[in-house]
């Protein structure tokens, strides 16, 4: 997964989002989501800010999911994204009929600031 470091405004404006808008958090234990149906005109503006910031900092990436929580108290991103966006773009072409394949992944808010923790 190829990502482009958000800035710390960025980091606070995410953070911020999650504490203050709880509709978005789900403990998800398999393949349930949040019903996007129920959110009020500001939920569904934070989760727009969600996939424009995050739409701008991952290549591939499709759609927020939910902000998750570790057991370590580490603020995560569900997200779905094209696990094939890497290739595509290094190659700039498709010459093996690599077709889009979305998928889940989770990643870490710090990650989006820092990098990836090895």
């Amino acid at each position: 997964m190829t990502i482009n470091l958000i800035t710390p405004e960025q980091h606070e404006t995410l953070l911020n989002i999650y504490t203050n808008y709880p509709a978005l958090s789900l403990q998800n234990t398999g393949y349930e989501g949040i019903d996007r149906s129920k959110f009020t005109d500001e939920e569904k503006a934070a989760d727009a800010k969600v996939n424009e910031m995050l739409s701008k900092s991952i290549l591939g990436f499709t759609r927020f999911q939910n902000f998750r929580l570790s057991k370590e108290g580490i603020v995560s991103l569900r997200i779905q994204y094209d696990y094939n966006a890497d290739y595509v773009k290094k190659y700039e072409y498709d010459p093996n009929g690599i077709r889009p394949f979305t998928g889940v992944g989770y990643i870490n808010l710090d990650e989006l600031l820092n990098g990836f923790v090895d």
